[in-house]
């Protein structure tokens, strides 16, 4: 009667906790329950997509799967259906444990008072690497069934079979989160300062030297060109060229930096990027870094080319910020500056000219030539205020929307908004899967 009143649990899942409460208890048993995204997108017009999410149940002793469930639907997982999804898991294997763990305290926390009156303990742990290759195996055993028996040979489905295969930005040799912390930042200051809509012809770059001794070598970079592109379906790219390759339009696009909305990225980079609560500047600015082979392949450039992309980023936000974004700026026909701005590896000079010329000069010139620095950031954020980390409290597209967890919480609670519980929808169909394009190109 306790858990019935005010808790919004129906009685049919009362009955079932009732019968579980019947069950054997072992003492040493411990049982953890963690929820993970799916790696799929689906489709939910007239609002965006979202990505499933699919909740398990692990023995932490035998570490098997001991009860699994799909939650195919937008809307955030209730009280009535984790006690539910808990009770058949009691049942299904015919007893109860002694102590049922968490990696997310708020699921914790709001489960506590309820399973306490089960007489099970309730604790917090982070996730092992064991139990986490234990659901990575059995999540890619889910996918390569679903994609040999319901998806083979159906073209509108290789898109999502590419972005599960497609290696994330850790895959690169040398990579780790601390750069690619600053390499999004990067990202997003230069797609704050909409260099793009002011400037979008070719700025030639050549790091110069560092200013702390801390920062790049000079000649660790060779002189290359930053170009702003466009592909044919309208997604920004920041493109690394030749200076020959800058001249011919038809020649460049190979190796860049796309701007895309997070259904596009690998997924991997989706939830590398969602796990750290990176700083994303818009949600259609995801930055995607790319290399497009001659057979149309697409892999991940190196950790050079990603270092490169970090000067270049914010180097080139810098000098449009202070020329072409002010209204009163006449450009000249060559513009040349020398920007100081801070990377991951510290402080470094950088010299632009545009447009490029042939011979790659990068000579001041004494009447018109610019000297800036950049100011004093801070540190990029780890988790960023403005954005929500995911919790399977918060439906699907919660992280994306930001806002404080328990105002999203409150929102979704049956309780808060006077309705019942929704109720988990059957499996999608094949025609609700939303596709992404298979290999964009610059």
């Amino acid at each position: 009667r306790a858990l019935a009143c005010g808790a919004g649990v129906k009685p049919c899942t009362l009955a079932l906790l009732g019968q579980a409460q019947r069950l054997p208890q072992l003492p040493d048993a411990v049982w953890h329950l963690e929820v993970v995204r799916e790696r799929t997108w689906l489709a939910d017009p007239p609002r965006g997509p979202f990505r499933p999410q699919a909740i398990f149940v692990i023995d932490c002793a035998t570490m098997q799967v001991v009860h699994t469930v799909a939650h195919a639907v937008r809307d955030a997982l209730t009280l009535n259906q984790l006690l539910a999804l808990l009770a058949e898991a009691f049942l299904g294997a015919g007893l109860r444990p002694s102590e049922l763990q968490f990696s997310s305290r708020r699921l914790h926390d709001l489960l506590e008072r309820h399973l306490g009156m089960q007489g099970l303990r309730l604790s917090t742990a982070e996730l092992s690497p064991a139990k986490r290759r234990l659901l990575e195996d059995t999540t890619r055993a889910r996918e390569e069934h679903e994609e040999k028996e319901r998806w083979c040979g159906n073209p509108a489905f290789a898109g999502v079979v590419l972005q599960r295969r497609q290696p994330g930005l850790l895959s690169i040799p040398g990579v780790t989160p601390a750069f690619l912390r600053h390499l999004l930042f990067a990202a997003a200051l230069f797609h704050r300062s909409r260099s793009y809509l002011y400037y979008c012809r070719g700025v030639a770059i050549r790091v110069e030297h560092d200013g702390s001794g801390e920062g790049a070598e000079a000649g660790e970079f060779p002189p290359l060109v930053a170009l702003i592109t466009r592909n044919p379906v309208g997604q920004l790219g920041f493109a690394m060229a030749t200076v020959s390759e800058s001249l011919d339009p038809t020649a460049c696009g190979s190796q860049s930096v796309l701007f895309v909305d997070q259904p596009t990225l690998p997924f991997e980079d989706a939830d590398l990027i969602e796990r750290y609560g990176w700083d994303i500047a818009d949600p259609t600015a995801y930055p995607m870094p790319v290399v497009h082979t001659v057979g149309g392949a697409m892999v991940r450039p190196s950790l050079r080319d990603l270092q490169w992309y970090e000067v270049a980023l914010r180097s080139v936000a810098l000098l449009v910020t202070h020329t072409f974004a002010v209204p009163t700026f006449e450009p000249p026909e060559r513009l040349c500056a020398s920007c100081a701005i801070q990377t991951h590896k510290g402080r470094v000079v950088v010299r632009l000219t545009l447009p490029p010329s042939e011979s790659m000069s990068f000579d001041l010139d004494p009447c018109g030539g610019l000297t800036l620095k950049e100011p004093e950031l801070p540190e990029p954020p780890e988790r960023p205020l403005h954005r929500a980390r995911s919790d399977p409290l918060l439906g699907g597209w919660a992280s994306q929307r930001g806002g404080s967890s328990s105002d999203r919480l409150a929102e979704n609670s049956p309780r808060a908004a006077g309705r019942p519980s929704p109720v988990p929808t059957p499996e999608p169909s094949m025609a609700t899967v939303l596709t992404p394009p298979v290999a964009p190109t610059a």
